[in-house]
């Protein structure tokens, strides 16, 4: 599952699906997210126990396929 996002809704759905999806990848344009200051740490302690990939200071380019994914910088 690959989000984009660095508010409230893309951070509160990557802490949900760390639970129940295989991998997920928040993709930002920043290093910072604009949401809630508590939900931000989580999603960093996620990603430092490897249940959630971040890709920061990148903008989602294209998506195509199931497997095919560019990044671009901002």
């Amino acid at each position: 599952m690959v989000l984009a996002g660095g508010g409230d809704s893309a951070l509160d759905w990557a802490i949900y699906l760390s639970n129940v999806a295989e991998r997920v990848t928040l993709v930002h344009r920043n290093e910072t997210f604009r949401g809630a200051p508590d939900s931000a740490a989580k999603v960093f302690d996620l990603a430092n126990e490897g249940k959630i990939d971040l890709i920061l200071s990148a903008n989602l380019k294209n998506v195509r396929w199931k497997w095919c994914i560019e990044f671009c910088d901002p």
